[in-house]
């Protein structure tokens, strides 16, 4: 719904702020940022995630999905937790 989508446009815009592009464009309340291996080891031990599209030996298509149960909180968490990656 509208939330869930307006969820994953403040994650898509974290992630256009820190550099990284899309694979598909956010549309809807999934979101799929092209991430490095590093990035993905990183962000794997704090959330969960689906590997997508491997696109080259470094860097991978991954799946987030946001929903009705998606605080702004857990937002704000993320958003920090890339920031200081």
């Amino acid at each position: 719904g509208a939330h869930a989508n307006r969820m994953a446009e403040i994650m898509a815009q974290a992630f256009v702020n820190h550099g990284y592009s899309f694979y598909a464009p956010v549309c809807t309340n999934q979101l799929f940022p092209i991430l490095s291996r590093e990035v993905i080891e990183q962000l794997e031990k704090e959330y969960g995630f689906q590997l997508q599209e491997r696109i080259d030996e470094k860097y991978s298509a991954v799946r987030f999905v946001t929903s009705w149960a998606t605080t702004k909180e857990n937002i704000d968490r993320f958003v920090d937790f890339l920031k200081n990656m």
